[in-house]
């Protein structure tokens, strides 16, 4: 849900010159998330079985992941004290009236002027939001948030089984990792991945445009989903899964939060400034549905738990949930061109309530215009 606010924030404070870097800056924080996030889960599991300082402690006996979920408890309420105290609303509280511009204040901007103008006139409100589920018959609407609901269903598919598959023996095509060696694995294929989303990311959208850039990035992630399996068929020697498992995770990270991104973008675009909260849970609540009825962790951990079970062949074995994943985000990539051009660029409404932003701004700080006089 976090997801949904922080796109939702920036979108508001950001135009179409800044927009990528800002949500590649959004995704960062994310891939920071896969380098700690898998090191903490990994190092403190069982801390009273790896280290002898919490070897008489009761409650890590007992509770032997209690630690690890301790941790990122302690920086989530921290985030809401620090968020409270200083995240500043993005919302227009009031309209500045004509009276409060000073007679002195010499606008000489055309378009300032004319915008001026326009607050000047007295304003009638009327309160049309439509409802949340005729949102979903906008195409702009509906075709987004359906394909965040989808990808995000698969793409936390894939993250399930992906430990699951590294811990499995190599038998069943896996490498025999414990805990800690998983956690430091996917630890060590994010850092790429930290720097990608600022630096890269927005360079590619500048030149290609969102929307080629989620095609290219979606297929490129479904291609590597279907190719993890095989590196199961390697020789067993240590220092190679070691390389394998990195770079795996590395470029899946890669492709799938420069997707994710693009959605982000693309869910916020749809909706005008007024009813864009709504969007934007309307949105969480469809990927948590297809999350839990059509396609997510329990779906394909099940579904690579029964492969590993039954000891099948191809392609019933523990290539089955990978590449069922991969076919699917291939249909997500087909939908895609369902999506409207006018996706890739934020509403009339949102560009004209930051315009007036913008206008506030000046108005509420005339000594820079009066130096023109």
């Amino acid at each position: 849900y976090q997801r949904r606010v922080h796109g939702a924030y920036i979108s508001e404070i950001c135009d179409s010159s800044n927009m990528a870097k800002a949500m590649g800056m959004l995704s960062m924080q994310w891939s920071l998330g896969e380098v700690v996030g898998p090191l903490i889960g990994g190092v403190l599991a069982r801390p009273s079985e790896k280290y002898s300082i919490f070897r008489n402690f009761k409650l890590f006996i007992d509770y032997p992941f209690a630690l690890p979920i301790a941790v990122p408890l302690i920086v989530v309420i921290i985030n809401i004290i620090g968020g409270y105290l200083y995240l500043k609303e993005t919302r227009l509280a009031s309209m500045p009236r004509a009276s409060l511009i000073p007679n002195e204040v010499k606008v000489e901007n055309a378009d300032v002027s004319e915008n001026l103008f326009l607050l000047s006139k007295p304003e009638v409100r009327v309160d049309r939001r439509p409802s949340k589920l005729s949102l979903l018959f906008s195409r702009k609407v509906g075709s987004s948030v359906l394909l965040y609901a989808f990808f995000g269903a698969l793409e936390v598919g894939f993250v399930s089984i992906l430990p699951l598959w590294v811990m499995s023996d190599h038998d069943h095509g896996g490498f025999d990792f414990d805990d800690s060696k998983v956690g430091l694995a996917l630890s060590l294929s994010g850092p790429l991945a930290l720097w990608w989303q600022p630096l890269v990311y927005p360079k590619l959208v500048a030149r290609f445009g969102y929307t080629l850039c989620f095609r290219v990035m979606i297929f490129n992630f479904a291609v590597v989903v279907a190719l993890i399996p095989l590196t199961g068929l390697t020789p067993n020697i240590d220092w190679v899964h070691w390389v394998l498992v990195i770079i795996s995770r590395m470029l899946s990270l890669i492709t799938a939060m420069s997707c994710y991104t693009t959605v982000f973008v693309f869910v916020n675009n749809s909706a005008s400034n007024s009813i864009r909260g709504s969007v934007n849970g309307l949105a969480q609540t469809a990927v948590a549905a297809t999350r839990i009825l059509v396609g997510g962790p329990s779906m394909f951990s099940t579904i690579f738990a029964w492969s590993q079970e039954k000891d099948s062949t191809y392609p019933m074995n523990y290539f089955l949930a990978f590449h069922l994943i991969s076919i699917c985000l291939l249909l997500i990539l087909a939908f895609s061109f369902y999506l409207p051009h006018s996706i890739t660029q934020p509403s009339a409404q949102s560009k004209l309530t930051k315009n007036t932003a913008t206008v506030e701004k000046q108005v509420d700080s005339p000594t820079p215009l009066s130096n023109n006089k």
